[in-house]
C-alpha cells in the first residue's frame, strides 16, 4: 500500500522530497520501457511516427493513429461512421 505523504512541518520535506523523487524515477522507467516496445534503444530516439492512441477519442483529437492501425480517425470518418464526438 502506498504511503500518504503529509504536506505539513517542515520535518517532512525529506518525505516529500523523496515522494518527488519516486515518482520522476516510475516515470523515466515507464517512458524507457515505452521507447523499447517501439524497438528503439534511447527514449531520445522516438519520433512522432513511434506515437499512437488507445482509444478511438483519443486518436480523434490528436489526429494519432490507433494502435495496429497505419491510419488517424478524422472527424469527417466519426461523422459518418455514428460515432459521437
Amino acid at each position: 500500500m502506498a504511503e500518504v505523504v503529509e504536506s505539513s512541518g517542515p520535518a517532512r520535506s525529506g518525505v516529500r522530497g523523496r515522494a518527488v523523487v519516486n515518482i520522476l524515477e516510475a516515470s523515466r522507467g515507464e517512458a524507457s520501457m515505452m521507447a523499447r516496445c517501439t524497438g528503439k534503444t534511447k527514449l531520445h530516439n522516438l519520433e512522432p511516427e513511434d506515437l499512437r492512441a488507445l482509444t478511438l477519442a483519443t486518436a480523434e483529437a490528436t489526429d494519432i493513429p490507433l494502435v495496429g492501425k497505419h491510419w488517424a480517425p478524422s472527424s469527417a470518418w466519426c461523422r459518418g461512421s455514428g460515432i459521437r464526438r
